[in-house]
């Protein structure tokens, strides 16, 4: 099936749930909103989806707060063309790609409080141009590719206070013209390739950058 709870075009949805697949026939998604504006997603579980946990696509100025993704096949939470949606308290462990995916123009979202760790891709991906987020007190940590990755021109992305622990490649990669990002208070260290690619063009530092 496609997914657990699936809308389109509605708008001020409200979601609680746990959405765990353990046994048979996995649906695609746990949660997929398509169109929708204006709802809220929380303290929900998206567990064991045949693609992704929670995904976003065409969907704009929704809230989602205390949701925990954890073992989906592909990514825990993923946004396409998704724009101005608050996210608070992401909790994205153990899923076959990405933590979080942002991709294909998905701009001027927001981050707090997130967590995406031991993901079989990157912690928190963005890339398709996907523009102006912002990730505020986050942890990427044990992720088998990168922690934090910007590519395919995402322009001026910001990431602040964030820690980036134990990722096999690259603990900060912006690469691929992804241009004029800002980092500012990052603490980073024990990636197995090096601690930052900085591929792209007029990336910022500011504040304390810790690198060990």
């Amino acid at each position: 099936s496609r997914g657990h709870l699936v809308s389109g075009t509605q708008k001020f949805i409200w979601i609680e749930a746990a959405l765990v697949n353990t046994l048979g026939t996995r649906a695609l998604q746990n949660i997929f909103l398509f169109s929708s504006r204006f709802s809220r997603i929380r303290q929900t579980v998206g567990g064991g989806a045949g693609m992704n946990g929670i995904e976003l696509k065409s969907s704009h100025y929704n809230l989602i707060d205390y949701i925990k993704t954890v073992n989906n096949g592909s990514s825990g939470l993923h946004l396409t063309s998704s724009t101005f949606n608050r996210f608070y308290g992401i909790r994205s462990y153990s899923n076959g790609a990405e933590g979080i995916h942002l991709a294909s123009s998905s701009n001027g979202n927001s981050m707090a409080n997130t967590i995406s760790s031991s993901n079989g891709s990157a912690g928190i991906y963005v890339t398709g141009t996907s523009n102006g987020n912002t990730f505020a007190a986050v942890t990427t940590n044990s992720n088998l590719v990168n922690g934090l990755w910007a590519t395919s021109s995402s322009f001026g992305n910001f990431f602040h206070n964030a820690a980036v622990v134990n990722n096999t490649n690259y603990g900060l990669a912006l690469v691929l013209s992804s241009d004029y990002t800002t980092v500012s208070q990052l603490a980073i260290s024990d990636a197995s390739a090096t601690e930052m690619n900085l591929g792209a063009l007029y990336t910022k530092f500011t504040g304390n950058i810790i690198t060990g």
